[in-house]
């Protein structure tokens, strides 16, 4: 087994695609949603199977697992909403990311359903990026009583910033993150995410290789559900003075 972080970063992709092909590497799982479509193409030609995520196309030896952003975007709304929160803040992530891309339109369509409309900030799913749309939002506006982020550390970043400024969380204003990362449990206060299940996207990878490496099976899609995580960063609606 051959195991290569990229950092999202093209250089290094193209470095640990070309380790594959020189090691013959029968399949790959990669488990970004930022792959170049030529480099795919390169490791069809090379009759290498991969499994890719959030990915635009199959083939015979190309498999794709989707993540359902829907269901837990739906979940986390719905939650506050159902505390008292109408006024919604979403840090969005890069868009040139297919999956952020996809979370985005799904917390835009829950909050839709429910005839609400979000205030979006551009973010980078860095820490700074949450500190940075706090920092914007107190200048620019009153808090809204929800804000949530395209993922953990845009979080803790909006967290950190929150609590310096001298406004409570949850009691001000409810934070939800996406990810799920070791840390949401172990930061203060314990971080509310919308989980992708890591393991199982994993396990799910590796059963599409099995298929077509030894069972001869086609490449498919499979679907992985996002879920509600539901900790210590948020609460009920804070009522206006």
């Amino acid at each position: 087994m051959l195991l290569s972080t990229t950092n999202y970063e093209e250089a290094r992709t193209e470095k640990s695609f070309r380790k594959m092909i020189e090691n013959k590497t029968p399949g790959v799982a990669v488990m970004s949603s930022r792959i170049d479509p030529g480099m795919a193409k390169v490791l069809d030609a090379n009759s290498i199977a991969s499994v890719v995520l959030d990915g635009a196309s199959l083939g015979p030896l190309r498999s794709n697992i989707r993540l359902n952003y829907s269901k837990g975007a739906h979940e986390a709304i719905n939650f506050l909403y159902n505390l008292g929160h109408r006024d919604f803040v979403f840090v969005a992530g890069p868009q040139s990311r297919p999956s952020h891309q996809a979370y985005l339109a799904a917390i835009r369509e829950a909050l839709r359903l429910l005839d609400l409309q979000p205030l979006i900030i551009d973010g980078e799913n860095e820490v700074a990026s949450g500190e940075h749309a706090v920092q914007r939002l107190l200048i620019s506006r009153p808090l809204p009583s929800a804000l949530v982020c395209s993922n953990d550390l845009t979080a803790i970043g909006a967290i950190r910033s929150l609590l310096r400024s001298g406004i409570r969380v949850p009691q001000d204003v409810s934070v939800v993150g996406a990810d799920n990362i070791p840390f949401a449990a172990l930061c203060h206060p314990p971080l509310t995410t919308v989980e992708i299940p890591r393991e199982g996207l994993g396990a799910l990878a590796c059963d599409l290789l099995y298929q077509m490496l030894k069972e001869n099976h086609a490449g498919s899609e499979a679907v992985l559900d996002t879920s509600l995580v539901v900790r210590e960063s948020t609460g009920p609606a804070r009522l206006n003075p």
